[in-house]
């Protein structure tokens, strides 16, 4: 049976080699949140040990008991989101609809979904992304984003509402 979060976390606050373990849990769901930010492996990769370094020097701050995956994508989220900001430049983000599938081709039209998704604003992609690739409840998101979960809802309905009229003018 898997070690549950809190098991790991308390593990590694002991001993320092089992850190290793939460990296080997985490470390494709921390990449591919921070890839679809940027669409850049390389980019995506400096994240990610951004993100590990922060959860390695912040571990004795996580609360046993709470979301620590939802604590975990909140780091990424804003270790993204200062990145952008650094380099005040306009960066394209994430997304599929479509749960396991890296793609999604619409085939009448030929554009895929993640096409569609990089002229939606930051916050929509993020959510999106959450929400369908990562299977983050609406509460994790919320706490992951740091907004109220009726925000959450509206911006997930506005982004699904944009993709199906983007598919559609496409068509």
């Amino acid at each position: 049976m898997e070690k549950s979060d809190d098991c790991l976390v308390e593990d590694a606050r002991k001993n320092k080699d089992e850190f290793g373990k939460i990296i080997e849990r985490y470390k494709d769901k921390v990449f591919n949140i921070a890839y679809h930010y940027f669409y850049d492996y390389h980019e995506a990769c400096d994240i990610s040990q951004e993100v590990f370094l922060r959860v390695y020097k912040n571990l004795k701050r996580y609360k046993l008991g709470t979301n620590f995956r939802a604590w975990l994508f909140r780091i990424v989220n804003n270790l993204c989101i200062d990145f952008i900001r650094k380099r005040k430049k306009e960066v394209a983000l994430e997304d599929w609809m479509v749960k396991g599938k890296d793609q999604f081709l619409n085939i009448e039209t030929g554009l895929s979904i993640d096409e569609a998704m990089k002229e939606f604003p930051p916050l929509y992609r993020t959510i999106v992304i959450l929400r369908y690739k990562e299977d983050l409840s609406y509460n994790e998101i919320s706490y992951s984003m740091n907004i109220p979960e009726g925000t959450v809802k509206t911006y997930l309905h506005r982004a699904k509402e944009v993709l199906k009229k983007r598919l559609k003018d496409e068509f």
